[in-house]
């Protein structure tokens, strides 16, 4: 299932339970690559939540967060480096004042 919240620019891909890891192969994989481009330069990103791990996908590889802990919120951040542009990621608690 893909979830879209407008207002958090936040896009994540739930997957079912009996086909974990069935994201990471043809012709998924590419598409949710595109995707994850495309919310990033909307400021916005997009996040795989395959059982109990949610996991940022980036233009250049996949960042596992962890378990998913109500509230918290995911950022993603860009600085420009000698090949171009590279992406993070961080988790925020709920009560973090970046997210004011």
């Amino acid at each position: 299932m893909v979830q879209y919240d407008v207002g958090r620019k936040l896009v994540t891909i739930h997957v079912d339970a009996d086909r974990r890891g069935a994201w990471r192969k043809p012709p998924f994989y590419d598409r949710i690559k595109s995707w994850a481009k495309a919310m990033l330069d909307a400021e916005g990103l997009l996040l795989v939540a395959d059982g109990p791990a949610i996991i940022a996908v980036l233009p250049d590889r996949e960042v596992d967060l962890g378990p998913d802990i109500p509230g918290q919120a995911y950022v993603a951040t860009r600085a420009m480096t000698p090949t171009g542009v590279r992406y993070s990621v961080e988790t925020l608690a709920p009560d973090d004042p970046r997210l004011a």
